[in-house]
């Protein structure tokens, strides 16, 4: 997610070619961490947080990316 903020804010710069490249690997782990959220876990967490809110916000840095 740290990834993709510092994607928008260098936006139109040389730096954001270089990070384009890396944001290849953060949507891999946000695309896992969005599967979290499935019927067999409804009620489960990681660290203290619900599945259901870590796959949403995983979901929103997801659409972000893919709009970049």
């Amino acid at each position: 997610m740290k990834k993709i903020d510092r994607l928008v804010e260098s936006q139109g710069t040389m730096e954001q070619v270089k990070m384009i490249k890396r944001l290849k690997s953060s949507i891999a782990l946000l695309s896992v961490v969005a599967t979290l959220n499935s019927k067999n876990s409804t009620n489960a967490s990681t660290c203290g947080v619900p599945n259901s809110h870590l796959s949403a916000c995983a979901k929103l840095y997801l659409a972000v990316a893919y709009k970049l």
